[in-house]
């Protein structure tokens, strides 16, 4: 599992980013030609497993994930041999205790999804709250190499897609882009 996996993905950011380059007609072959340009990218993957504290994160977390699981297949194999109960006394119940017993157990059934979406949202939080500071940390070398070694972009290298870590402040065409865009549809927006 990549580090940079650990937090929520950010493709919609990402494809923006890179829709936004080929709208305004900066491609990276184009990035790329100037002469003060460098791009580079890190492996995360690599980074990560060669930091300590990568290691205990992770430990932390399958522990973490351990605990929740063991205790949510308590609560289920609970309410599965209450199902089974009922399944068997159920032939010799009248219909408004059959009535009843369906809805304790519908309600039941709902408390045990409920908790493992509670304990699934828990764990998303306390992976984002073990990560953040490496992150922080992580980011900061990158900032540091970069500006360095004189690269204005660097990109994650990952399965997923690429994610921009870095990039020099000179280089953001974010509101030149929104620009272009407002300017190109007042020009197209017909006069009436």
């Amino acid at each position: 599992m990549s580090l940079f996996s650990l937090v929520a993905p950010r493709r919609l950011a990402v494809g923006l980013l890179l829709t936004a380059f080929s709208v305004a007609g900066l491609g990276v072959s184009q990035a790329s030609a100037q002469a003060s340009g460098k791009i580079g990218y890190v492996d995360s993957d690599t980074i990560a497993e060669q930091l300590p504290e990568y290691q205990d994160v992770q430990k932390t977390l399958a522990a973490l994930q351990q605990a929740a699981e063991a205790e949510f297949k308590t609560k289920q194999d609970a309410y599965q041999k209450d199902v089974e109960a009922f399944q068997q006394q159920s032939a010799t119940m009248s219909d408004a205790a059959k009535q009843a017993r369906v809805q304790t157990l519908t309600q039941a059934e709902e408390a045990l999804g409920a908790f493992g979406q509670q304990k699934q949202q828990e764990l998303a939080q306390k992976r984002e709250e073990l990560a953040k500071p490496l992150l922080d940390r992580i980011n900061a070398a990158i900032s540091t190499v970069a500006k360095a070694q004189g690269y204005t972009l660097v990109f994650n290298k990952t399965q997923d897609s690429p994610v921009l870590l870095y990039a020099d402040a000179g280089g953001d065409l974010t509101f030149k882009v929104l620009d272009q865009l407002r300017r190109g549809r007042a020009a197209t927006t017909p006069n009436r």
